[in-house]
């Protein structure tokens, strides 16, 4: 005996599957009207590689961000906060009302890095050129003491060697001493 899988298993049969679908389409084709929508504040940590030439395909976005091969993007990560979104009085389709929000989030998701990638850029520049002003005020500092370093060793050095010659004197002049002494 055969038997019908949607019996067996007490599936809905294909005609009120049919009509399921039939008014799901009409609720998504419906004009609602929603009060308040509410997306809680996110914190996400964003990681930037530089592109992949290989991986960057000849297209016309290629080609107006081709800059961007020789940009150091690389960075660490863009720590990212979006405060929270909330929409009043939304009216019309669920596709109209959801793509009007996920517009808008992501307006403001796009707005708060480029923030955070501008201000990471911007602050690193300006510690570079910190850094390149500290190094070009050290060097000359540093060429300054290392010469008086080398001048006060060569200075305790010819005293040192001079000390030496006086020592050596001293020694030959108590030997003829010594010697004048017993040869009388």
């Amino acid at each position: 005996m055969l038997y019908n899988s949607y019996d067996v298993f007490e599936l809905d049969t294909r005609e009120s599957v049919s009509a399921r679908l039939e008014a799901a389409q009409a609720a998504k084709d419906a004009t609602l009207n929603i009060r308040e929508i509410r997306i809680e504040e996110i914190r996400i940590t964003i990681n930037i590689r530089s592109p992949e030439t290989g991986d960057v395909g000849d297209t016309s976005d290629f080609r107006s961000l081709s800059f961007l091969l020789y940009m150091p993007l690389d960075m660490p990560n863009i720590d990212l906060r979006v405060h929270t979104q909330e929409f009043f009085d939304r009216v019309g389709t669920h596709t109209s009302i959801i793509g009007g929000i996920a517009e808008a989030y992501v307006r403001e998701v796009t707005f708060r890095t480029g923030i955070a990638f501008t201000l990471s850029y911007a602050l690193t520049i300006v510690k570079g050129i910190y850094v390149a002003v500290l190094w070009l005020a050290r060097g000359p500092f540093d060429h300054i003491l290392v010469a008086w370093k080398r001048e006060q060793e060569r200075h305790t050095n010819a005293v040192a060697q001079r000390v030496r010659h006086a020592e050596v004197l001293e020694y030959f002049h108590l030997r003829k001493v010594i010697i004048k002494t017993a040869a009388e």
